[in-house]
């Protein structure tokens, strides 16, 4: 069955909680990544957003299908209850729809009890605004009269839920409350950022914008980590052109490999991790003495190192000239 799907849209809502739209003239936009980067409804841009986030939600937690690609909530309700998956209880991983008929508000069920739902809904505010400034956690009664109803996705290992109806149904868990899927339920993959756990990630079209930002914790935690699976693997990153070209690589053993022209801007520092620059600044290429020199000959060219501080050259027929004295 693979690994579940609704603990990864979970962690995939959660992980936004903080974003703000964008702010201009002394006022919230609309403007956000969200619009821009679901296949479809960029012309939503500048507009309610809340349904625009769940799709953007569903379609990096890698299950699209699951939910309604659309900016328009009364559309959400229409494409649940089409395919038979709508309640009026609340479920984990369930798309709630506020407003008198579902239109005015939506947001992502993340645990609930018999009082109470926990959501993470876009475009709303620490008052539970339909029209807020971002991404927020939210707590709000069930008995509301704001609450519509909630459509049920169809994830694979099945939806728990408050509704008396679905017990005892297949692809149901009747449960009159649920605290969620905790962090131990959450599958390690292929990306994580931050609170962000998703085991693919993908984006069903062509991804308009678009960056990774990573913030070091500490002084003492590593920013970035990639691990080979072995030093035989296949490349660890590949970077490319605009013409698809790879002009940088890190081979499976960790080695770099560049096919681009380099640019040091600063000092160039060779055999040490520490500078070692006489006090000088710029365009500096600073080289350590060779802890063994040279024994046999390169096959073409040669090999430039430094022995006894002395700048040395040992050409491919082993002649070794000594460039620079100490």
């Amino acid at each position: 069955m693979g690994n579940p799907q609704m603990p990864q849209v979970i962690a995939v809502a959660k992980s936004q909680v903080g974003y703000r739209e964008g702010y201009a003239e002394g006022g919230w936009t609309n403007i956000t990544k969200y619009a821009a980067e679901v296949p479809g409804l960029s012309w939503a841009q500048g507009q309610s957003w809340c349904a625009v986030f769940t799709s953007w939600v569903a379609m990096r937690a890698g299950v699209p299908s699951l939910f309604p690609r659309t900016a328009d909530c009364s559309a959400a309700v229409t494409w649940f209850s089409s395919a038979s998956r709508w309640s009026w209880y609340p479920a984990v991983g369930a798309q709630v729809m506020y407003g008198t008929s579902g239109q005015d508000h939506t947001g992502i069920v993340y645990a609930y009890d018999a009082t109470y739902i926990w959501t993470i809904e876009a475009n709303t505010n620490d008052n539970g605004s339909s029209e807020g400034d971002g991404v927020y956690f939210r707590k709000r009664k069930r008995s509301d009269a704001n609450v519509y109803g909630y459509g049920l996705p169809s994830y694979s290992e099945g939806v728990t839920t408050a509704d008396p109806a679905k017990n005892g149904v297949s692809g149901y868990t009747y449960a009159v409350s649920s605290l969620g899927p905790g962090p131990a339920s959450l599958q390690p993959g292929g990306l994580m950022t931050n609170n962000l756990v998703a085991d693919t990630l993908s984006v069903d079209g062509t991804a308009n914008a678009g960056r990774v930002f990573i913030q070091q914790n500490d002084t003492s935690t590593v920013g970035l980590e990639v691990v080979s699976a072995s030093s035989s693997a296949t490349s660890l990153a590949l970077f490319k052109d605009a013409n698809g070209n790879v002009v940088f690589e890190i081979t499976g053993a960790g080695n770099p490999v560049s096919r681009a022209t380099h640019y040091f801007p600063a000092a160039l520092q060779l055999g040490a991790t520490a500078a070692d620059l006489g006090g000088s600044a710029g365009a500096v290429l600073s080289m350590k003495n060779a802890t063994t020199a040279p024994t046999t000959n390169p096959t073409g060219g040669g090999i430039l190192f430094a022995s006894g501080g002395a700048l040395k050259w040992r050409g491919s027929s082993g002649t070794v000239t000594t460039i620079a004295p100490a």
